[in-house]
């Protein structure tokens, strides 16, 4: 073991976390860390009184760090808008089972979660999600996947290397998913949504539905989404439905 591995392997679990306002959104709650998966113990669930279910405990380390650290910002983000924290059950494509009255999402990438919650009536879908940035060999084999619709010329940003808004526009379309699925409660494609703006100035991602998913949510229906940089190569974004 070199000295850099030495190093992790003597740092905590948890070596960043809090309160995230990644948003300026008065009526959503969000936590995030950054976590050693090096240091990564089963107890660790005890400990931060996190419940781990079977399907979990059978799981590689990789799988139970990121569950673990997603888990903990979800009890921590309902106790910051005074919910009890209850057992986050998982639902049948592994999704979280939120409390009645309360909408939310987790994410996480390597050595970083996230969870954001809502108790506001008016909020009716959240989704978020966290990546690092696509590399662009990458993005070459995956992009007409992802951006059926869009033209790639979308990508070309003065500020923002194409792989880097290729990443948002990813990130964004799984943020709509886990907002949108609650109400949809079906599997739907990247094709779902068409990409239709993208402003750095309003950290803001346009986009328009292009299949009939739900009630309220119609062929036409224009959504925003938001984005944060987290780091260099770290990225998230949000999507609040109401």
């Amino acid at each position: 073991m070199n000295s850099r591995q030495n190093y992790i392997s003597s740092l905590p679990f948890l070596i960043n976390h809090g309160q995230a306002n990644w948003w300026g959104h008065p009526s959503l709650s969000q936590h995030f860390c950054e976590f050693n998966q090096e240091a990564y113990q089963d107890h660790l669930f005890d400990m931060f009184k996190v419940w781990c279910p079977d399907t979990v405990k059978k799981s590689v380390v990789k799988r139970r760090s990121e569950f673990l650290a997603g888990r903990y910002c979800a009890q921590k983000a309902l106790e910051d808008i005074k919910h009890e924290s209850p057992k986050i059950q998982v639902g049948k494509h592994r999704e979280p089972i939120w409390p009645n009255g309360i909408m939310g999402a987790i994410s996480h990438t390597t050595g970083l979660a996230t969870a954001i919650v809502s108790d506001d009536p008016n909020v009716t879908g959240l989704g978020i999600d966290v990546e690092l940035t696509v590399d662009p060999e990458t993005m070459d084999k995956i992009g007409k996947h992802i951006m059926p619709l869009e033209h790639f010329e979308i990508l070309h940003h003065s500020k923002l290397k194409p792989q880097e808004v290729f990443t948002l526009i990813f990130s964004v379309k799984e943020s709509f998913y886990k907002a949108a699925y609650p109400r949809v409660q079906r599997f739907f494609d990247f094709n779902a949504v068409n990409v239709t703006a993208f402003s750095l100035e309003e950290r803001k991602i346009t986009f328009k539905l292009t299949e009939n998913l739900c009630d309220n949510l119609q062929i036409g229906r224009e959504v925003d989404g938001y984005f944060h940089q987290f780091s260099d190569d770290t990225w998230a974004t949000l999507v609040c439905l109401d």
